[in-house]
């Protein structure tokens, strides 16, 4: 800014610079004096195109969309043959909704030039934004055979065969474009993140160590490596990198207080969280991510006007790629908002949870307690009461676990099997992939997968017909898949995962010894139901499957998480725990709720996979209007 503001001292009708400082000023979220800055250009220069364009993506980072598209018309009055200008207004039409005008803008912007990036680069997002990765891969590939020097069009090609679930291929170009461009930061970026997608997350922190070494100044391979390090790092090592992490720009300065915030999150400090957020939307208005963290961390606090004001927000953010996706634009139809109905559903109870958030730990789960036995069937009250034990430290494991490279041998009740499921006998290479990990791993448990046709024989031989006609009266296969392994847990016991789970390292070093029930809370304080471990007979998970089967038997049309997922197992869990807890300070014996950090340390939880883009994965249906049969969960 200094050389700048030098330079328009010196030479006053440098418009170069003065369009450099807009530049600046829109980059630190001084987005009116950026405006002003770029029109002072204008008026000085009417036909410039540049300082038209300036003002529209200035407009554009604050949100004001219908005067970013009036910048970019006027710019293509001056400039009507500029690809880039009709690219540039068609991502504004996207934003305003008017999705047909997108796609002409784009058309005409290609056939002015077949090879610019930015309007190839758009129209590969929206064919990935329909679920169309076939799309996406072909304009990719089409356009790097042309410019095969561009990296976005390689990354992009990356991108796109992780979306169809060509992983090794994906990982293997990764390399293959590192060795032909060199540690470029894009490419470190992308290597990062897909590792991490795929489950691979102690590679990908040791590729962040090194990549950030490497580029100390490069703002997205913190962001790639702050990702990694919240989940298997150290706390000493995510305070080290906030610490060094670039917050020069708006947009760098946002990224740090997200990161704050989750760092924060992890540690259950809730309101220190909610500042981190709150911070970082106010300084990108943008950014859609710092809404989600934000409704996320007001649910848990119980503050639910606000949850619900941020999702309108979050909801708007996002409203051109919703309707893409065919999904209704109603924040009722999202997920969040199906749990903030949820708690809505007793005003007068979710006033008496709020009311206690204010209470010391050791009095408000006692309430808790007394409000879970009361309310066996109400969410709110269940995760507030596992949010105040883990708070507490209740959760926390007593003994250390067994480190990773130790032979393990302890005694349980929980059986040496492993349990999986694939609503179909065929399964994709990727998903079979993951699911040889667990094998891998346990060469003395018993290994046990089930499809449709299994798991109907096995319920039809196990239990009462009501069971059997939850599963099959069950929506989708993701829910299906729920009844059965709370069926098959209750009746035999075992460790369920998930068929995205990548098991890496053997299940003995996070489950305690004596361990009867071991699941995992969830960033949204419930228990997670894609890993569990226990006995058989347990009385959470006969409780749990208990309540599915009536729930669906009954018709009820909640969302798979809080209908016969993780919302309906907290709800199992909390009056149990509630009757049991003699003792605020300690669990009884037997169970562990681990934090996703101690579960990291041996399974990666919800890898990437091909089917995940599809309606086979039950989020791509759950609030769609093109509901279609068929899928996994």
């Amino acid at each position: 800014m200094a050389h700048f503001t030098a330079t328009t001292n010196a030479d006053p009708g440098n418009y170069h610079a003065w369009l450099e400082i807009a530049a600046l000023q829109r980059e630190s979220g001084d987005f009116d004096t950026a405006r002003q800055t770029a029109l002072g250009v204008s008026q000085r220069h009417p036909d410039n195109v540049y300082a038209m364009l300036s003002i529209g993506q200035t407009e554009r980072s604050a949100r004001r969309h219908e005067s970013a598209l009036a910048a970019f018309q006027q710019a293509r009055k001056a400039s009507p043959e500029d690809a880039g200008i009709l690219a540039e207004m068609a991502i504004e039409e996207r934003w305003l909704g008017r999705q047909s005008k997108c796609d002409e803008l784009l058309a005409q912007a290609v056939a002015l030039d077949p090879r610019h990036v930015t309007a190839i680069c758009h129209l590969a997002d929206q064919a990935t934004l329909r679920n169309d990765p076939e799309q996406a891969h072909a304009l990719y590939q089409r356009a790097a055979r042309e410019q095969p020097r561009e990296i976005r069009f390689r990354l992009g090609v990356v991108a796109a065969l992780l979306k169809l679930g060509k992983i090794d291929q994906a990982l293997a170009d990764l390399v293959a474009l590192a060795a032909e461009f060199g540690p470029m930061p894009a490419i470190l970026a992308r290597q990062m993140s897909l590792l991490r997608q795929t489950g691979y997350n102690h590679a990908a922190l040791r590729l962040g160590v090194e990549a950030t070494a490497a580029h100390p100044d490069n703002a997205q391979l913190w962001e790639e490596r702050l990702a990694t390090e919240l989940l298997v790092g150290s706390q000493a090592d995510i305070a080290a990198c906030l610490a060094r992490m670039p917050s020069g720009t708006a947009t760098e300065k946002a990224a740090v207080e997200r990161f704050a915030g989750r760092f924060a999150e992890s540690r259950w400090q809730l309101s220190q969280a909610a500042e981190h957020y709150e911070a970082a939307a106010s300084i990108q208005p943008n950014n859609a991510r710092a809404y989600s963290d934000l409704i996320r961390v007001k649910i848990l606090t119980l503050a639910i006007d606000e949850a619900k004001q941020h999702l309108r927000t979050f909801c708007d953010l996002k409203a051109h790629e919703t309707k893409l996706r065919q999904q209704s634009s109603n924040i009722s139809q999202t997920h969040f908002g199906q749990i903030i109905d949820d708690y809505s559903l007793d005003h007068n109870l979710l006033d008496t949870v709020t009311g206690l958030q204010s209470l010391p730990l050791d009095r408000r789960i006692h309430a808790l307690c007394d409000l879970a036995r009361e309310n066996p069937d109400n969410t709110a009250v269940a995760i507030s009461l596992i949010v105040a034990l883990r708070q507490s430290g209740t959760l926390s494991p007593k003994t250390s676990l067994v480190a990773a490279s130790e032979t393990v041998a302890y005694e349980s009740k929980i059986p040496k099997t492993i349990v999986q499921f694939w609503d179909s006998e065929i399964i994709p290479d990727d998903v079979f992939a993951l699911m040889r990990t667990w094998r891998s791993a346990h060469k003395d448990y018993k290994f046990l997968l089930f499809n449709d046709k299994s798991a109907k024989e096995y319920l039809a031989k196990r239990y009462p017909a009501a069971v059997l006609g939850a599963y099959n009266r069950s929506r989708q296969p993701a829910q299906k898949a729920d009844i059965f392994r709370l069926a098959y847990l209750a009746a035999e016991g075992g460790i369920y995962a998930d068929a995205d789970d990548r098991c890496i390292a053997p299940i003995g070093t996070i489950i305690p010894e004596h361990a009867e029930l071991v699941f995992y809370q969830e960033d949204l304080g419930t228990l997670a139901n894609d890993f569990i471990a226990a006995k058989r007979h347990h009385p959470v998970l006969l409780r749990a499957l208990r309540n599915a089967v009536i729930a669906i038997l009954r018709g009820d049309s909640d969302i798979l998480w809080l209908s016969t997922g993780p919302g309906l197992l907290t709800r199992a869990f909390a009056p149990w725990l509630a009757d049991e807890l003699t003792d605020a300070s300690e669990l009884p014996p037997g169970i562990a709720v681990l934090d996703r950090r101690e579960l990291f340390r041996a399974v990666a939880i919800h890898c990437t996979a091909g089917y995940k883009r599809t309606d086979r994965h039950w989020t791509n249906t759950a609030f769609s209007r093109r509901q279609k049969p068929g899928g996994v969960g």
